[in-house]
């Protein structure tokens, strides 16, 4: 499988924190084996693994488990072409959350945001579908930039209700606290950022709405051509299987592998070469139905518990509190109250 192809923009954006943090971006980018050309158009690309290297450069050079954040607070404004002028003149914070998921693919196919509404507000959710286990750094700048054009898109300091992370809490997390300014947990199933309701309504400063009208349309036609032909790994497709199947009780490796065309032992290798296996995603894609099922406080908990592919309620209220820190009742008293 090709690797995705990065807009040069954002590697850009990488570099020029770099830069500001006084590090030899030239000797980055030959580690990286970055090829000049891509990366100095306006709209060039450049492959995902050459941004993969260009991480693990800037990592080693700066020795920092918090290198992603410091590259992230020192990035650069209105860098991101398109995408940036298509968020940046919504009317709220709700909006421009909306409008990241939708158009995210324009700097990187395999970057996804996804939203998902929880009791509490809104959670950004951020995945790298060619490598479902990104490294640290990456992780981190993509949330801490994110927040920080958030905070200079609408002139507030936000403090997200809740900062999470799939990798492990470093010896040091104090940097993290004094970005974030919100609660962070690790070993999370998602890396992500939990707004309330009140922050997804907050102003963004000065928009103009018939320029965020016309970048949209743009936005819209861009996306369009990327999308033409374009094949989605393989971990994305088994993810949408499984959403499928779950609530048939067929979200097994053989049956997924069945309609994707392929034997379960291709499909597990596959997805290893991809950095995850089948029961990551099983369990990831198990939480966000479930949570999905009990926000519309419909189906009794049970029934969600055998609608996800549970053998009983125990083990689903075991599994269901660990990823989200609240039983299953809990968590539907909370949404029913907040509206969903």
């Amino acid at each position: 499988m090709s690797s995705p192809m990065v807009h040069a923009s954002f590697v850009r954006v990488i570099l020029a924190g770099a830069h500001r943090l006084d590090l030899d971006t030239a000797a980055l980018i030959r580690r990286a084996n970055l090829l000049p050309e891509p990366l100095e158009a306006a709209d060039g690309r450049v492959p995902q693994t050459a941004v993969h290297g260009l991480w693990e450069a800037l990592c080693q050079t700066l020795d920092d488990p918090a290198a992603g954040l410091r590259v992230a607070a020192a990035g650069p404004t209105r860098a991101l072409g398109v995408l940036e002028y298509a968020v940046r003149h919504c009317r709220t914070l709700g909006e421009i959350c909306e409008r990241l998921a939708r158009f995210a693919p324009l700097i990187n196919p395999a970057g996804q945001i996804a939203l998902r509404r929880e009791p509490g507000g809104l959670r950004v959710i951020y995945r790298d579908l060619d490598h479902p286990v990104p490294t640290r750094c990456a992780v981190d700048f993509v949330l801490g930039y994110l927040l920080h054009r958030l905070r200079a898109f609408t002139g507030h300091a936000l403090y997200p209700l809740e900062i999470s992370f799939q990798h492990r809490e470093p010896a040091d997390a104090a940097p993290y606290r004094r970005f974030f300014r919100g609660p962070v947990r690790w070993r999370q199933p998602t890396s992500s950022m939990l707004f309330s309701h009140a922050q997804l309504r907050v102003p963004v400063q000065a928009p103009d709405t018939e320029l965020a009208t016309l970048m949209q349309q743009l936005a819209e036609e861009r996306l369009a051509r990327l999308t033409v032909g374009a094949t989605p790994c393989l971990a994305a497709q088994v993810r949408d299987q499984l959403k499928a199947l779950l609530p048939q009780n067929q979200g097994t490796l053989d049956e997924v592998a069945r309609r994707l065309g392929h034997s379960g032992r291709t499909v597990q290798r596959r997805l290893q070469a991809e950095g995850t296996h089948f029961k990551a995603l099983l369990a990831e894609v198990r939480m966000e139905l479930a949570a999905g099922l009990l926000g519309e406080g419909q189906l009794p908990v049970a029934e969600v518990a055998w609608l996800t592919g549970f053998s009983g309620p125990s083990a689903f209220h075991r599994a269901f509190r660990g990823a989200y820190g609240l039983t299953p009742g809990a968590w539907r008293e909370a949404a029913c109250a907040s509206g969903g």
